[in-house]
């Protein structure tokens, strides 16, 4: 009897363990860096985000200044965190929905430094019934993150392919 519950508490704790180390690996921690900030630029109008959440949010995974470079609409220019908040703040205010889906990606890391190279399809839509547009793009980005404490965006790089 002894045995068995031994048995099942170990396959029960040996993925539990996994999934825990893997949270932690460093691979993941810049996966979820970047999946925070693309979720947080992503945007419908009918939603249950407070504006305040999405600020507090991108603070905690960007730098104090993130380097910008690529096709319009993305700026080349370096930006502060309430600049870029600025930004999102007004897509979010004109757009209708703003949705971006990952479709393949590449993370590597060397140090405290990181790339993520992400390909991504992003659907917007801005106006109502006729006069509404819609577009549909693919987009190349390069995401540069540097850790301190956490991993920081401090580049976005973005091209259509």
């Amino acid at each position: 009897m002894m045995k068995r519950l031994f048995l099942l508490i170990l396959i029960l704790l040996v993925p539990i363990g996994g999934y825990l180390w893997y949270r932690q690996s460093p691979e993941q921690q810049v996966k979820s860096t970047v999946d925070r900030f693309l979720e947080n630029i992503e945007h419908r109008k009918i939603s249950t985000r407070r504006k305040a959440d999405v600020h507090e949010a991108l603070t905690k995974v960007l730098a104090p200044k993130v380097r910008f470079q690529g096709e319009s609409p993305i700026p080349n220019d370096e930006l502060t965190i309430d600049d870029i908040i600025l930004k999102i703040d007004q897509l979010h205010l004109l757009s209708n929905f703003f949705e971006i889906n990952e479709i393949e990606q590449r993370i590597q890391i060397i140090a405290n430094k990181a790339q993520v190279y992400r390909t991504i399809d992003v659907r917007a839509a801005v106006g109502i019934g006729k006069n509404q547009y819609k577009a549909e793009e693919t987009w190349e980005l390069i995401i540069d993150l540097e850790k301190e404490h956490d991993w920081r965006i401090t580049g976005v790089r973005g091209t259509k392919p």
